[in-house]
């Protein structure tokens, strides 16, 4: 994802709530900003048990989910196929990491 400043990332993001038709966005641009905001309180490096990332994304869908049909488990596997999280390089089950 391209840097922006905090003004425009709410911007958007507003915009994007705002504008949803209760799907994910079309736009990869879009959809890259909405995966942002959601592991924006996870500090990039740190591992976290799954049941700690799950909680992390069960507020935030609570919170903007609803806007884009998104629950935390789906959620979640996409940050990880689009590379917002990754498993730990072991591989250990329920670690995850934000990039």
């Amino acid at each position: 994802m391209d840097t922006i400043t905090t003004k425009d990332f709410s911007s958007r993001f507003a915009n994007l709530l705002l504008s949803c038709s209760g799907v994910l966005p079309g736009k990869p641009r879009d959809r890259e900003l909405l995966y942002a905001s959601a592991v924006l309180e996870l500090e990039p490096g740190r591992e976290y048990a799954e049941g700690q990332v799950n909680g992390h994304l069960l507020a935030w869908t609570q919170a903007f989910g609803a806007h884009f049909a998104l629950d935390p488990i789906t959620l979640r596997r996409e940050l990880v196929d689009t590379g917002y999280l990754a498993r730990d390089r072991a591989g250990r089950p329920g670690i995850h990491q934000p990039i």
